[in-house]
C-alpha cells in the first residue's frame, strides 16, 4: 500500500519483504531521520512505526543505531536544557518538553534536578531583559510579570521570588 509523506513523496506505509530486509530498510530510514534532527528513542520508534515497519524491524533498527552511538536521550536532554537556558524557560516547561519528546524519566529527572538551582537566576535574567527599568511597584505590572514567568514554566514560588513580591496571581 502506498501513501504520501509530509514532503509529498510516495512512501510505503507497509514495508514488504523478509524481516531482514525490513530491518535493513528500517535502519536506513532511522539513520536518515537522525541525520536531519536529533531524536529520542521514543520519537524514532514512533516514526518507524508510522512508516509501517514491523515491531521486530523497529526494535532491530533502534538497537543498531544505538550500537552506532546515534541514539542518546541524554544528549537530547542536554540540547533541550541549552535551548531552555537560552530562551529562559523554567523547569516545569523543561520537564513537559522532555516528557513530550519521550526522554526516559530517570534522564529527565536528573536534567530537571540539575536545572532547578538555576531557575531563580534565569527568571531574574528574563525579567531584566523584559522589564529593563524593573518591575516596580505597580500591582498590575507585577501580576503581568508573574503570569509571564508562569507561562515560561517557572514555579509560582520562583516567579514570586524573581519579582520580589509576595502576591498571588489573582491580586
Amino acid at each position: 500500500m502506498r501513501g504520501r509523506d509530509r514532503t509529498g513523496r510516495s512512501a510505503e506505509t507497509e514495508p514488504s519483504g523478509s524481516p531482514e530486509e525490513q530491518a535493513k530498510r528500517a535502519v536506513e530510514y532511522a539513520l536518515r531521520a537522525l541525520s536531519r534532527r536529533g531524536l529520542t528513542a521514543a520519537e524514532l520508534r514512533a516514526r518507524l512505526s508510522a512508516r509501517g515497519f514491523a515491531e521486530v524491524a523497529v526494535d532491530a533498527a533502534l538497537g543498531r543505531v544505538q550500537e552506532l552511538g546515534y541514539l542518546d536521550d541524554a544528549a537530547i536532554a542536554d540540547a533541550v536544557l541549552r535551548e531552555a537556558s537560552r530562551a529562559h524557560h523554567g523547569t516545569r516547561r523543561i520537564a513537559r518538553t522532555l516528557a513530550r519528546r519521550g526522554v526516559a524519566a530517570s534522564v529527565a529527572e536528573s536534567a530537571v534536578r540539575d536545572r532547578h538551582d538555576d531557575d531563580l537566576a534565569s527568571a531574574r535574567a528574563f525579567l531584566a531583559k523584559r522589564f529593563p527599568g524593573g518591575v516596580g511597584g505597580d500591582a498590575r505590572v507585577r501580576a503581568r510579570a508573574l503570569r509571564m514567568l508562569a507561562s515560561r514554566g517557572y514555579s509560582h514560588e520562583v516567579a514570586r521570588l524573581a519579582v520580589g513580591v509576595d502576591v498571588d496571581l489573582d491580586d
